[in-house]
């Protein structure tokens, strides 16, 4: 049986099991069972797999329980495990039809090149923001520019800072059913494009709709340093005089300024590129993805 199985099994028996099916599988494997509600009690989860050090367990673990545990816990070490645990995980490859160890409860956002969704983690229960991007859309050809894919998702794995998203995991999956149309027929009317044109006049769609993200963006940052510099000239602090007068403050406002009107007008130079040359649809492309 899966482990998504036995977690359905479980929540019959115990909501509180059903959030640690592994967990119950590792003492049930030991016949420990009867520690599992001590576990849980002491806030124990399946994210605490792979246990690295016998000390990790809660002290009312007896030692022969925790080496048992230990050799153990190589039956749960799936490949979700690995998703949840940032620079020490790695970049973990789903199969078409594998289950994922999370649901997708909302849609936070989406745009020319992805989706954003909330999804809680079926192993920790953390909530999670996934981004769903669509690889053809950023890395057209599946050779080299795998490796970079990769790569670059272990490069934002070591950035961390208060002010930015932490990149806890990354995975490749088969987000959606492929659907084959074998001697398919339909009236000539409904006919939108000669035949064997159709993945360019898709691909194109998205094309100009990723101007349109970069002019969407360019208002957002207009809108937003209208109402910081509305605030700076009309709030103190209880100072003496307004927060646009004091040096550090006006350097940031014209340093945002400045990368407000470059955004605004590398959109225009790609919507024109886009629009008018130079060269071919593909040139013109290419060019505006340099930008």
């Amino acid at each position: 049986m899966s482990v998504a199985e036995i977690q359905d099994l479980l929540e019959v028996r115990s909501g509180a099991w059903a959030r640690v099916p592994r967990t119950y599988i590792v003492l049930r494997l030991v016949n420990k069972l009867a520690l599992l509600d001590q576990l849980i009690k002491a806030g124990f989860t399946d994210y605490g797999f792979p246990i690295v050090k016998v000390k990790d367990l809660p002290g009312f673990v007896g030692p022969p329980s925790k080496s048992k545990i230990m050799k153990a816990q190589s039956a749960v070490l799936t490949k979700s495990i690995d998703l949840e645990r940032g620079k020490e995980g790695s970049h973990v490859c789903f199969e078409p039809g594998e289950p994922l160890p999370y649901e997708v409860k909302a849609i936070l956002g989406a745009g020319g090149f992805g989706q954003v969704d909330k999804v809680p983690s079926l192993i920790s229960y953390k909530e999670y923001a996934r981004k769903l991007i669509v690889r053809r859309a950023l890395y057209p050809t599946a050779s080299a520019t795998m490796y970079s894919f990769v790569n670059e998702l272990a490069n934002l794995k070591r950035v961390n800072h208060r002010h930015m998203v932490a990149l806890v995991g990354g995975h490749t999956a088969c987000s959606s059913p492929h659907f084959k149309y074998t001697n398919l027929r339909l009236p000539v009317k409904n006919v939108l494009c000669p035949p064997g044109t159709g993945a360019f006049i898709v691909s194109g769609s998205f094309d100009c709709s990723a101007v349109l993200v970069g002019a969407m963006s360019v208002g957002i940052m207009r809108a937003a340093f209208d109402a910081a510099l509305t605030f700076a000239k009309g709030d103190n602090r209880r100072g003496a005089s307004e927060l646009l007068t004091r040096q550090a403050v006006a350097d940031l406002l014209s340093g945002i300024k400045m990368q407000t009107e470059a955004c605004r007008a590398l959109t225009w130079k790609a919507a024109n590129c886009l629009e008018h040359g130079p060269g071919n649809y593909n040139a013109r492309f290419d060019v505006i993805e340099r930008l």
